[in-house]
C-alpha cells in the first residue's frame, strides 16, 4: 500500500469504517450466515475498522463488554469478569 492510500484511508476512516461495519456477516449459533445489525455490535466494528485504517489497514483488536460480544448474531454468552 503506498503513501496516497494511506493517507486517503486516514482522511476517510470513519464513513470507510461505518461502511465495513455496516456490511459485516458473523454465523448464528444454528450456523445461518446473518448481517450483523445490533446497534452495539455495529458500534464495536465501526471502531475497531477505524482503528484498522487509522493504522495503515493493520489488524487490531479491541476490548469489548460481555453485553456488547453477545450483541453479535453468534450471542455466545460470556463468563462475566
Amino acid at each position: 500500500m503506498n503513501r496516497k492510500v494511506r493517507r486517503l484511508m486516514k482522511a476517510n476512516a470513519p464513513s470507510i469504517a461505518a461502511e465495513m461495519a455496516g456490511q459485516a456477516f458473523d454465523y448464528t449459533p444454528a450456523g445461518k450466515l446473518v448481517k450483523v445489525s445490533h446497534p452495539a455490535a455495529v458500534a464495536a466494528l465501526t471502531r475497531a475498522f477505524q482503528h484498522m485504517l487509522l493504522n495503515g489497514g493493520e489488524p487490531h483488536t479491541i476490548r469489548i463488554s460481555s453485553a456488547t460480544a453477545e450483541a453479535f448474531p453468534r450471542g455466545v454468552p460470556t463468563p462475566e469478569g
